[in-house]
């Protein structure tokens, strides 16, 4: 809590410290042309939320950058990540206090500047007059920056620095009773209370205070001296431009950016719908609120008060109170038709933006004359009369609410992921899931697409900040900047992964939370399960436990030729997890081994194989290196370093071994190729590089070799295909595309390559004595995305059969994340192992028996 505070509280200070100096100049001429462009380059940051600020400047520092190469090789990536989130927020505390400090007053008044002059004020006495003159104002600003900071977690979650936010959603993603969460909650609540307390002191003095002022600029006559704004803009402005153009720099460079729509087109519209439904509803609640507050009965203009309060206190709660408070209402044997219902949502996403209704009625009522109320009064005391009146400003607030309504509703994670319904896709939760799984060209087109949808939002703030003034601007600057914010879908980017933990101990069947049931809406059905043999399974940092595994090897060596090695055979299973560390198992489930690679801090591995000597061969992705270890976790030799040259690493993801004692490795991260090594594991060759054309690839995730044809299967993850190769880089071909449907992938991460009935790895056949060379080859895959397995004719591309699906139960998965030969099964047939990351298991299976009928009637039918 207190990591939180500070975060919070020491952007906040610096954000309004940076805007203030801004504020004051832009107030001396708000009409000057110049200063209205640079007014809406400082005011962006509102629209783009913390997370995404961090995440463009991130993506523009990393791999290949001159800063990035430079913290890289200085050990200082962590340094980079927290420097990189103060300067993200700050830049939107900056922009929201400009917004707010320009909203609590009028121009600044020439005649002040004037006295001063004459008194030959220094510096000094200068700035404690603006401070005695903007002190409430700046109070203000401070609390609303810190309090919407507070609340906050995906950009911290993205530096990798834990908060109080992310504790509260992983109680009740763990399961913990209503009241549990809510008494974890209460130091949020009692902020949230404290702000309103606060607004409600300072407002009345800032209206009477700015009204004074307006109407001595009135009567003073005083004309506005030339501007001076241009270099305070600039100083507040300079940062949210390089931002932007970092963005823009990553929007241009992603490719394949049409596979978006085939893979997320659905859930993308499900959203746009949603969100307009929920901007219907406050518009017309914004309009009420309004039309209540000038009614002529002294009971309904209390009635519209305290519920314009109520909104506002219910969309400044804590997301997951809100969340279930919701299911709290409405999961009962009466009123289950509605929370199993897409009306479940609305209601959620209706009570997280209440808000935007309440501020934006109460902020054009503020503004109005006592004298119009005075002549509306001769039309009658009817609500039809006040509505006829005031019609113009009733369309006003219904608009203004519903526009920033629908800007917040796109993506709101932590309300809206919490009571999503079976079988509605949502975005949000394919934005969180992008973020956790680390790809970057889903999250920025996602937010590309929302972004768009909020900037009629931050124009409708601007355009009615011109007509509002002094408490009644300032509070809708403050309201709608909470709209805005909410596009980052802050409170969510790590639900998912304790939803997992808790949901890996029991069956969808009788526990199919609502996050799983958002994620099966969004990926294709799968009716057939996998037939498991065994897993190995259980959630934890014990012995025999897993937390999210990202790495399954296994020792398939022939047991005849493998005396050879240097290690015995002895079918061993290894098993690399979240906390990079290594298990080593027997068949019999048994850890014979346990160790942790040396230096985790900047990521964890994604890839391994076991080498011909038995040794274990590891792709320490993040560490941008290769290692390798005994069966017993002795370090025997590491490979590589941080770089773009022949024999360095960005991201390694996998590594195969030839026949011929070649090592090829695999790398993403801008520097997407394949590196060949000798035995003596000097430098070859290379081929490939990052692109969407043939050849070229997006992380290059898993490989697998046929030495009988000398062709090399690449699953190219970021194109959604399986690329071949011969092993000197040749290529010849690709499989498959994006998609859902039979012969479409999404995200492969694994690759098992079948002659005949038998898996191969890269040194050829495990059990030669049981195989024809020349039999049809087929490809075992696994979708990340899709979580599934599928069988494809490793030419064609035809797809054989799908399986899997996800769920947390016995033959489901999660995604997936790789996928080895291990042997045979009980019954003689090829078994294969499933790295189930989400479930946090490792699960053991043949293929289908009616696969294998199938495939052998139709070599039958070829023969």
């Amino acid at each position: 809590m207190l990591r939180s505070i500070g975060y919070a509280f020491g952007a906040a200070l610096l954000g309004v410290l940076i805007a203030w100096p801004a504020s004051r100049a832009y107030r001396r001429n708000p009409s000057s042309l110049g200063n209205r462009i640079a007014s809406g380059v400082v005011l962006l940051p509102i629209a783009l939320p913390p997370w995404l600020l961090y995440a463009a400047m991130w993506m523009s520092t990393g791999p290949g950058t001159l800063v990035g190469d430079f913290c890289e090789r200085a050990d200082l990536v962590g340094e980079l990540r927290k420097t990189l989130l103060v300067i993200a927020l700050v830049d939107w505390c900056a922009a929201l206090s400009f917004a707010v400090l320009v909203c609590s007053g009028p121009r600044e008044l020439v005649r002040d500047g004037r006295l001063l002059a004459l008194d030959r004020a220094g510096f000094v006495r200068r700035a404690r007059a603006a401070l005695a003159r903007d002190g409430r104002s700046l109070l203000v600003a401070l609390l609303a920056c810190a309090s919407f900071l507070l609340c906050e977690t995906t950009a911290f979650d993205l530096a990798q620095i834990s908060t109080y936010g992310f504790e509260l959603r992983t109680l009740d993603a763990l399961g913990a009773a209503p009241a549990t969460v809510v008494r974890a909650a209460l130091p949020a609540i009692a902020i949230v209370l404290a702000i309103v307390l606060t607004m409600v002191v300072l407002l009345p003095a800032i209206s009477r205070a700015t009204g004074d002022a307006a109407l001595r600029s009135r009567s003073d006559g005083s004309a506005v001296t030339r501007s001076r704004a241009a270099p305070a803009l600039l100083l507040v402005g300079l940062p949210t431009a390089i931002v932007v153009l970092a963005l823009a720099r990553v929007v241009l460079a992603v490719p394949r950016s049409s596979d978006f729509l085939a893979l997320h087109g659905r859930a993308l519209a499900t959203t746009l719908l949603v969100a307009t439904a929920v901007a219907l509803l406050i518009g017309a609640l914004g309009a009420c609120i309004r039309l209540l507050l000038s009614a002529r009965a002294r009971a309904l203009r209390i009635a519209a008060r305290a519920l314009a309060i109520a909104c506002i206190m219910s969309g400044f709660m804590p997301a997951t109170i809100t969340a279930i408070s919701i299911v709290a209402a409405y999961n009962s044997p009466v009123l289950g038709f509605i929370y199993d219902s897409p009306l479940a949502i609305v209601l959620v996403l209706t009570a997280r933006v209440a808000p935007v209704a309440g501020i934006v009625a109460i902020a054009l009522a503020a503004r109005e004359p006592r004298t119009a109320a005075r002549l509306r009064a001769l039309d009658g005391d009817s609500v039809l009369a006040v509505w006829r009146g005031i019609r113009n400003e009733l369309a006003i607030a219904s608009a203004a609410s519903a526009t920033l309504a629908f800007a917040w509703s796109l993506s709101e994670l932590t309300a809206s992921g919490r009571v999503v319904p079976p079988g509605l896709a949502w975005i949000a939760t394919d934005i969180l899931n992008a973020i956790h799984y680390q790809r970057p060209d889903t999250v920025i087109l996602a937010t590309g697409g929302l972004l768009l949808a909020a900037l009629p939002a931050l124009w409708m703030l601007t355009r009615l900040m011109r007509r509002l003034q002094g408490a009644s601007a300032l509070l809708l600057a403050i309201g709608a900047s909470v709209s805005l914010i909410m596009i980052s879908g802050c409170d969510r980017a790590s639900d998912d992964r304790a939803a997992a933990a808790a949901a890996s101990t029991t069956t969808a069947a009788t526990t199919d939370d609502r996050v799983m049931s958002a994620l099966r809406s969004a990926t294709p059905f799968v009716s057939e399960s996998l037939s498991i043999e065994t897993e190995f399974a259980g959630v934890g940092r014990g012995r025999g436990q897993f937390n999210a595994p990202r790495v399954v090897a296994y020792d398939d060596r022939n047991p005849i030729s493998s005396s050879v090695g240097r290690f015995p055979f002895d079918g061993s299973t290894y098993v690399i997890d979240k906390d990079a560390r290594v298990q080593r198992f027997l068949p019999s489930g048994e850890v014979v081994a346990e160790w942790r690679l040396p230096k985790t801090d900047r990521g964890k591995p994604v890839g391994a194989t076991v080498a011909p000597d038995g040794s274990l061969v590891v792709a320490d992705t993040h560490e941008h290196r290769i290692v390798c270890y005994s069966p017993s976790g002795e370090l025997l030799w590491m490979l590589g370093g941080y770089g773009k040259g022949r024999g360095e690493f960005i991201y390694p993801t996998d590594i195969a071994f030839l026949p011929d004692g070649r090592m090829l490795i695999a790398e993403y991260g801008g520097n997407d190729r394949i590196q060949a090594f000798g035995p003596d594991r000097a430098f070859m060759y290379e081929f490939g590089h990052c692109g969407t054309g043939e050849g070229e690839f997006l992380r290059p995730q898993a490989m697998a070799y046929d030495a009988e044809r000398d062709e090399l299967y690449v699953a190219d993850a970021g194109n959604h295909r399986i690329e071949v190769f011969t092993s000197d880089g040749e290529f010849r071909r690709s499989v498959g595309r994006p998609g859902l449907g039979a012969g479409e992938f999404s995200y492969p991460f694994g690759v098992v390559l079948e002659i005949g009935d038998r898996a191969v790895d890269s040194l050829g056949v495990a059990h030669p004595s049981v195989i024809d060379p020349q039999a049809r080859r087929t490809l075992v895959v696994v979708e990340h995305s899709n979580h599934r397995l599928q069988w494809i004719d490793a030419q064609s591309g035809e797809s054989l059969g799908i399986a899997g699906g996800l769920g947390t139960e016995n033959g489901r998965l999660k995604y997936p994340w790789s996928i080895v030969a291990a042997g045979l099964s009980q019954s003689g047939a090829q078994r294969f192992a499933v790295c189930d990351n989400g479930n946090s298991r490792i699960v053991f299976f043949a293929l289908p028996k009616s696969w294998l009928g199938e495939r052998q009637r139709k070599t039958d039918a070829a023969d």
